[in-house]
């Protein structure tokens, strides 16, 4: 288990409780996954890279069902 939560938006929800059909992170722009996300560029990265653009999450973590 990570220390850190990675946290990024797909481009579509969960199904049938498969995670693999929520395709690739959100990136209408096509700034894709290469070169990484560099947070003093966020133009640069993909729009659902949450963690790239704003560092990962430190604090307790929970889910939902």
């Amino acid at each position: 288990m990570y220390p850190f939560t990675v946290y990024h938006i797909h481009k579509f929800p969960i199904s049938d409780m498969n995670c693999t059909t929520t395709g690739s992170h959100l990136d209408p722009y096509n700034a894709t996954e290469t070169p990484a996300c560099d947070k003093d560029q966020p133009f640069k990265c993909e729009v659902g890279d949450l963690s790239g653009k704003h560092g990962n999450m430190t604090g307790p973590s929970f889910s939902a069902e």
